[in-house]
């Protein structure tokens, strides 16, 4: 096992326009709506585990139910032909987690699939162009929203902005339990191989994904997009406009780093991503990123054990999506399609 770090000094990306055809997809109207019959998560390796004092209640029913959002009557045909269905499902404290599904339709046996959280202030939806990139790919996915966030309801009614740091702390804990409860989810849907399951996560995504994949073992692979470790730091010096907001609403200051750690330490993926191993995780960041500081990028990069991949691309936050998307696939191509992983 070896740790591969590399400076991508060019983009090399696919056609944008490749993805944005398939995006349609999601704007068909529903024509079947279908409601699945209530499920409870299956046995399976996990077990019961608290995280930043939210409990994961593997055997609590999931309630889940979805509903196309193609015509099953006349459904895509075709080699590339996708499928998005909505989903609903209970997750930590009994919450109900919206969520899209989206699978190859030419699919005749359970695939490989991709958990996906989206970043701070979007929602599910922003993720639409990579389910449909993983799906043409032959994996499935399944994008849901941050508490919070999309359609969920906001925390006591204030934008995420406004949290207090007790706030903030819950509303990363709740939504990795709510990542633990989409694993239960994903291994009742018969087009998932419940072996090759993956994970992938975008800036806030990445940042509660590496809570998450530490705690979950039956992620087999894991990518973090722009993501990093040390919320006190990361909360303190972020220039992002939300960080400055939340500093502001908080009373804090860039010195407060240490004391805002001390508050969030239970749900920083840097106390648990190391457990991830012999898992192998890919990590992929700007070089000039201010959203999320180089030196919070760099420390979850060292708390991460072997194996792991990282690469560094030129510019900001995000640099270049399809650049990213496309050393993703190739990454989870090895690591979950390859029969060998």
């Amino acid at each position: 096992m070896s740790l591969v770090i590399r400076l991508i000094a060019a983009r090399c990306c696919a056609p944008l326009s490749l993805f944005l055809a398939a995006a349609t997809l999601l704007l068909v109207p529903s024509i079947a709506c279908q409601a699945a019959k209530q499920q409870t998560a299956p046995t399976t390796e996990a077990s019961a585990a608290v995280i930043g004092g939210v409990s994961y209640q593997h055997r609590a029913p999931l309630d889940a139910r979805s509903e196309p959002v193609f015509d099953t009557a006349n459904p895509p045909k075709g080699p590339l032909a996708v499928g998005t269905y909505r989903i609903r499902y209970r997750g930590a404290g009994g919450a109900s987690v919206p969520g899209l599904f989206t699978t190859p339709l030419s699919a005749t046996t359970p695939v490989p699939t991709v958990l996906l959280l989206h970043g701070l202030g979007g929602s599910k939806a922003d993720l639409l162009l990579l389910g449909v990139a993983f799906a043409r790919r032959g994996y499935a996915s399944l994008a849901i929203d941050i508490v919070g966030h999309g359609e969920r309801r906001q925390v006591r009614g204030k934008p995420v902005s406004r949290l207090t740091v007790t706030e903030m702390h819950d509303l990363v804990a709740f939504t990795a339990v709510d990542l633990r409860r989409a694993m239960d989810l994903l291994e009742t849907r018969p087009e998932v191989d419940r072996r090759k399951i993956g994970f992938l996560g975008v800036s806030l995504g990445g940042i509660i994904g590496g809570l998450f994949v530490g705690s979950e073992p039956r992620v087999r692979a894991a990518g973090l997009w722009a993501s990093g470790g040390n919320w006190g730091r990361l909360l303190a010096t972020s220039q992002h406009p939300f960080a400055a907001e939340f500093r502001k609403t908080n009373q804090l200051t860039t010195n407060s780093a240490i004391a805002l750690q001390a508050k969030l330490a239970d749900v920083d993926p840097l106390t648990v991503i190391g457990r991830a191993a012999p898992r192998p995780i890919l990590l992929i960041n700007g070089t000039n990123d201010t959203i999320v500081p180089r030196a919070c990028a760099d420390a979850l990069f060292r708390a991460v054990n072997l194996p792991k991949e990282r690469i560094l691309l030129p510019g900001g936050h995000i640099p270049d999506f399809n650049g990213m998307t496309t050393q993703s696939l190739a990454f989870f191509d090895r690591k979950l399609k390859d029969p060998r992983s």
